[in-house]
């Protein structure tokens, strides 16, 4: 019976030292700076610091093909009551919804994705009419990216549409082709395509006479509004076949080859980066608002920054990326770790 009670002292005189070595070996490298803090609080400190001036969102997640795994959800100034379901001016984010709304219809056989947009839509200029929905969804169009009014093109630059390169005309297109397509408002093609599958309860378009200067308005005669929340959902249901199929869907997040057999700068509006081996997919609003959606597909990791502030005020493309060296830096070797920013 001793010996029993003995050996049982034994056993955990053992395990409290054994764990007591490892609690100090912990400390030991926490106090040399080689294990990292905890990244959420990693986060708080970060935005702490940098005190932005407006309303601002963060949401990320882990995602599984049918489920999502939110690890970070919090919403400035703390005082101000904004959670998940506050709304925003989602700014030219609307064209990650104009890019699916033209793969439904591409799916639903309405149109072909190689099929020259003059076919479809004849009352555009005529340098525009040999223009495939492809290349506007890569943005190869050719289209000069300062063009403010698509109805006034006069020539294109067949050089440039190969290289890929932001125009805001390219969606601009693209917006009037879902409407002569599927007969309907574009707005209303959307919410029915593309939200109701995916059960959103907040992203809503308003239509709202433009401002001066305000080209986004101009062209979708009103703004799109919506909150972290939906687009989580949305990010989730790119990850399934719900809106379109896998088939249709692999282009998406792949850019086309140039002439010389090299990766362009753009999948299906997708901007593609590469931060030191690891891929990064990219959709930033350009106009109004500063918000972007990051993914990580190889990592299953995805980011939503939504604001009320300005360009100037917030660089969201770069706050991605530096919440992505945050929460992957334990995940990944030293040597991806970057200090990049999304420019």
């Amino acid at each position: 019976m001793w010996q029993k009670l003995f050996k049982a002292l034994l056993y955990l005189l053992g395990f409290f030292g054994l764990f007591g070595v490892v609690g100090m070996c912990y400390l030991a490298l926490r106090s040399t700076g080689k294990v990292p803090p905890r990244p959420d609080l990693q986060l708080d400190a970060l935005i702490a610091e940098r005190d932005y001036p407006g309303r601002l969102s963060i949401l990320v997640t882990r995602n599984q093909r049918n489920s999502t795994h939110l690890i970070y959800d919090k919403h400035w100034p703390a005082d101000s009551g904004a959670n998940g379901q506050t709304s925003y001016d989602l700014g030219s984010l609307d064209e990650a919804l104009i890019a699916m709304a033209v793969m439904t219809l591409h799916d639903r056989k309405k149109l072909d994705f190689d099929q020259p947009i003059g076919e479809l839509a004849p009352e555009i200029p005529a340098p525009l009419h040999g223009i495939t929905a492809r290349q506007l969804l890569t943005r190869r169009s050719g289209i000069d990216p300062a063009v403010e009014d698509v109805m006034s093109i006069r020539q294109i630059d067949p050089e440039a549409s190969d290289q890929g390169r932001y125009a805001f005309a390219d969606y601009d297109l693209l917006w009037r082709l879902v409407e002569r397509v599927s007969g309907k408002p574009a707005h209303e093609y959307i919410r029915e395509a593309v939200l109701e599958p995916v059960e959103t309860s907040c992203i809503r378009f308003e239509a709202a006479e433009p401002e001066p200067g305000d080209r986004l308005a101009q062209s979708r005669g009103g703004r799109w509004l919506g909150c972290a929340d939906d687009l989580r959902k949305w990010d989730l249901a790119l990850n399934s076949n719900l809106l379109v199929r896998f088939r249709t869907m692999k282009p998406f997040l792949i850019p086309p080859r140039d002439d010389e057999g090299a990766r362009t700068r753009f999948a299906f509006g997708w901007e593609i980066m590469n931060r030191k081996g690891l891929r990064v997919e990219l959709w930033r609003s350009h106009e109004r608002a500063a918000a972007c959606l990051l993914k990580l597909s190889q990592k299953d990791f995805s980011i939503v920054i939504l604001s009320d502030m300005s360009h100037e005020q917030l660089n969201a493309a770069a706050l991605a990326m530096d919440i992505v060296d945050i929460y992957l830096g334990r995940e990944m070797p030293q040597r991806y770790v970057s200090n990049e920013t999304g420019g």
